[in-house]
């Protein structure tokens, strides 16, 4: 059993969690932190918007992060710009999970137009609206971003 803080001077909203064969915590969230604790050679070391989406993963005892960084552009993103209560709620949602190694695997929502996209991806433009759907993998430090995709034309 465990327990420990993840977080920053800003709003820090866990969304999601999922834990590996290896007993390795995977956490996605909402942040609004400045000066979130993210690790060496993180993909992105700063808050980008008013939110970003954040990733990060703990070692099995929860003593040390394997990997933490923001995911996100200009705006707000991990939130959404309704809320779902029929789906807990909130309005910060987010889901994630292992990819069969240490990679995950992450869907949020962005309302930034330069939400980051990896080249060849599927839409890489943002689709208008009030908020894009978006998922993203990252490698098991959270170091590199794999792929990335935005989604749909919300208006709200």
């Amino acid at each position: 059993m465990y327990s420990t803080y993840y977080g920053g001077s800003g709003y820090d909203v866990p969304n999601n969690l999922v834990v590996n064969a290896a007993g390795e915590l995977a956490v996605t969230g909402s942040t609004s932190s400045s000066n979130l604790p993210v690790t060496v050679g993180a993909y992105d070391n700063t808050l980008g918007g008013t939110t970003d989406a954040y990733v990060v993963r703990f070692n099995a005892t929860a003593t040390a992060l394997l990997g933490a960084t923001y995911v996100g552009g200009s705006q707000s993103d991990a939130q959404n710009t309704w809320n779902l209560s029929p789906n807990y709620g909130d309005g910060n949602r987010g889901e994630i999970y292992y990819d069969g190694n240490s990679d995950v695997v992450v869907a949020v929502s962005t309302q930034s137009s330069d939400f980051p996209t990896t080249p060849g991806a599927y839409q890489t433009t943002f689709g208008g609206g009030t908020q894009d759907g978006c998922f993203f993998k990252l490698d098991g430090t959270c170091s590199n971003l794999i792929f990335q995709y935005l989604s749909g034309r919300f208006r709200g």
